[in-house]
């Protein structure tokens, strides 16, 4: 369901659209069938009420994120103004699906996937973000982003998730967002994920 914080909003179709087909497509890749108790999306039509609501100066990158199972995503002109750039419907889309991406990798972990890398960058990858973000000629910095935010987090690491996709099939991907629920650490993390892929996170296997 969306829902739209300002108020005499009129009903975005293409929205619900986007939110329906989203829902199926990630459902299937997931193996979800998600039909009770369904994400909420919520529109945010200003940073200050993105502010007020999250309850902290946030930072100006920050147009959409989850809690729990409810969606926050800021007004599509409001994007555009942060971003400095102009939002299209299609890239307004994937911003949504990002987000209900990472509802559905809390639904299996519960709570946010580390490293941040991998998190983000099946939400960016599932998203198909990809097709409309410049590629990097080399991907050598994502691998930086365990627990922190910056440049390299969001340019590269979809592009790293789109690799093992696609080299290594969507079956050892989902294991490896399942085994994510009981990693504690980086050394775990490394280990579990060789004995899927058959060797440690590093930039030569990505590139």
């Amino acid at each position: 369901m969306i829902y739209s914080l300002e108020i005499n909003k009129k009903r975005n179709k293409f929205l619900e659209k986007t939110y329906e087909d989203s829902m199926k497509d990630l459902g299937k890749f997931f193996k979800i069938k998600w039909t009770i108790n369904k994400p909420n999306v919520f529109i945010i039509p200003s940073k200050k009420i993105r502010n007020y609501i999250r309850g902290e100066n946030t930072p100006e990158w920050v147009v959409g994120w989850i809690n729990g199972k409810d969606v926050y995503i800021l007004d599509k002109k409001e994007c555009g103004r942060l971003h400095k750039c102009k939002y299209t419907e299609e890239r307004y889309a994937a911003l949504l699906k990002h987000e209900l991406a990472h509802v559905f990798t809390y639904s299996i972990t519960k709570k946010r996937i580390k490293p941040f890398w991998l998190g983000e960058g099946i939400a960016i990858y599932l998203s198909k973000q990809t097709d409309l973000w410049k590629r990097p000629k080399e991907l050598n910095k994502f691998l930086e982003y365990d627990e922190t935010y910056g440049p390299g987090l969001y340019q590269e690491s979809g592009f790293a998730i789109e690799k093992l996709a696609k080299k290594y099939g969507k079956t050892k991907l989902l294991k490896l967002i399942h085994i994510c629920k009981d990693i504690k650490s980086k050394e775990q993390f490394n280990k579990k994920f060789k004995e899927i892929y058959n060797f440690i996170p590093n930039y030569k296997n990505f590139n």
